[in-house]
């Protein structure tokens, strides 16, 4: 994405080595075009939902996303595999 103008590298004061990847002008125009573009998709795909529905959901995701992340790949690998 560097190559193509979209991000750029910038030093980060949180860390020495690491650094921040930060949007170009170019990339900023790109990803918020990307986000009016998507907004029918969503909308149409929470169609009918109620707002405690929409919320229950993201609660469920939120939780099997913490999972995955900590539990790494002896989620994906299952229980007779062990890590």
């Amino acid at each position: 994405m560097t190559h193509e103008g979209l991000v750029a590298f910038q030093p980060n004061p949180q860390h020495k080595r690491a650094q921040l990847v930060v949007f170009t002008d170019r990339g900023r125009i790109l990803y918020e075009r990307a986000l009016w573009l998507q907004r029918p998709w969503a909308a149409e795909l929470a169609h009918g939902l109620t707002g405690q529905q929409v919320a229950a959901a993201c609660d469920v995701l939120g939780t099997l996303l913490e999972r995955l992340d900590i539990g790494g790949t002896r989620l994906m690998m299952g229980p007779a595999h062990p890590a």
